[in-house]
């Protein structure tokens, strides 16, 4: 089976280096092996060795740099992509790499531009098109994360993360009809999700449609009961359908799971209010 064949590779592999401990290749193979096995300090010994014996050869630097990421040595990371890179500047999976190590450290200029070389090689990158996106997004720019969210799904039509963010974005910007086609499709591929279900909920009521929007809060609230703001958007869908039971009991939720919550507060003094019931508003509002 497959552990007879690791430790046959294993087994080769330690005596080509006792004929001849020169041999990068023994040590590279015995650094995959450890990889996989996430024994990451002996992963990155044996890929330290074979870069030492043979310091040309972009996959040594490559897998150096990956060990090192996993062991959480970002700087030592950053240089082994960095050399991989230099070795081999059209090796893509390096660039991406080499992304996300500067990410991690905070480098978020760096890392944009990493990942920009990635896609300037591989041009259906999605994952690197998606992590652009989550960079413009962070920083405000909405239509560059837009179109590199667009990117991603356009080679990975899959991706629901790419998805659920795109659908966001959109919906910061007040794209509404845009924000529920992309959260159409997420649910198409998990129809649960309770943030997604949150976030179309908002979106239908930005839309104007609170019946709609009563039925995604609904779901929201199933999959996190505990979660003051999908009670609050419940609340509202319920408030803005005519149901004032349902949107007292929603709001009167939300605001016991959220001592500090304001929102709930205002909207229940403010039913309490409208429907004569001035003691009861007076003592929330207050409150």
């Amino acid at each position: 089976g497959a552990e007879d064949r690791v430790r046959e590779a294993i087994a080769q592999a330690r005596e080509a280096i006792k004929t001849d401990p020169s041999q990068a290749p023994a040590h590279y193979t015995l650094g995959k092996i450890n990889g996989d096995l996430r024994q990451w300090d002996n992963a990155t010994n044996y890929f330290k060795e074979a870069n030492r014996l043979d310091p040309n050869n972009h996959l040594y630097s490559y897998e150096l740099g990956r060990s090192y990421f996993s062991s959480r040595k970002y700087p030592e990371a950053r240089a082994a992509f960095e050399t991989c890179t230099s070795q081999k500047s059209d090796f893509e999976p390096a660039w991406y790499n080499l992304g996300g190590t500067l990410r991690v450290m905070g480098k978020n200029d760096e890392a944009l531009a990493a990942y920009r070389r990635a896609v300037a090689i591989k041009s259906d990158y999605a994952l690197a098109h998606r992590e652009i996106a989550r960079i413009l997004a962070a920083r405000g720019d909405s239509r560059g994360a837009i179109a590199s969210y667009t990117n991603a799904l356009k080679h990975n039509s899959q991706d629901i993360a790419a998805l659920r963010e795109l659908g966001a974005v959109q919906s910061s910007i007040g794209d509404h009809k845009g924000a529920e086609a992309s959260f159409i499709r997420a649910l198409g591929m998990n129809a649960n999700d309770d943030i997604t279900n949150y976030n179309m909920a908002v979106v239908q009521l930005a839309l104007d449609q609170p019946r709609e929007a009563l039925g995604y809060a609904q779901k929201a609230v199933q999959a996190s009961e505990s979660n003051a703001v999908y009670q609050y958007t419940l609340g509202l869908a319920n408030e803005q359908s005519a149901n004032l039971d349902g949107a007292i009991a929603a709001y009167t939720r939300s605001a016991a799971l959220d001592r500090r919550y304001i929102r709930p507060r205002v909207n229940l003094g403010g039913l309490y209010l409208a429907n004569g019931f001035t003691d009861k508003a007076l003592e929330i509002l207050l409150e």
